[in-house]
């Protein structure tokens, strides 16, 4: 099983330390997001597969 992990990352502090902000089943909902987010400008998001064990 694979989920999408939305990250944040606070360009004031570093990009090197990113913050989980949300967790997808569905990659395409997490690029939605990801897309919507961005757009605002405030942080920098961005999005990674991971597998996990069922």
């Amino acid at each position: 099983m694979k989920v999408y992990i939305l990250y944040e990352h606070d360009l004031l502090v570093s990009a090197w330390t990113p913050t989980v902000h949300s967790i997808f089943l569905n990659q395409q909902v997490a690029i939605k997001e990801m897309e919507r987010l961005n757009a605002k400008g405030e942080y920098r998001y961005s999005v990674i597969e991971k597998s996990v064990i069922k």
